[in-house]
């Protein structure tokens, strides 16, 4: 289950411990945002962490730009965040829980 966001996840996580759903054997669970409950050790989130200095510098850039000049178009950027890896999913044969796999770009 992919949620939205961490709380919606870490609310599946509780619904599947009160069912006897085993995670991540029979449920994996993702949430969003990588609050910092999402690393408690009662729920060990897999999660997507925001990239949020990135994004509130290229949304000011952007705001600047436009208070500049009005009839600027929009402009959409992609800002790819982390996939912070914790023990609500199956991992692959050798891998372990506490990665974080990153995609680097050029914000320019």
């Amino acid at each position: 289950v992919f949620c939205a966001n961490d709380i919606m996840a870490i609310a599946v996580l509780d619904a599947a411990r009160i069912k006897g759903v085993a995670v991540p054997q029979e449920l994996a669970v993702i949430g969003f945002d990588d609050i910092s409950m999402a690393a408690w050790p009662s729920y060990n989130l897999t999660t997507i962490r925001q990239p949020v200095v990135p994004m509130m510098d290229e949304s000011v850039e952007d705001l600047l730009r436009r208070i500049d000049d009005p009839e600027a178009p929009c402009v959409n950027r992609l800002i790819p965040g982390d996939l912070v890896v914790r023990g609500s999913v199956r991992l692959p044969k050798g891998m372990s829980s506490g990665w974080v796999i990153t995609k680097e770009q050029d914000h320019e």
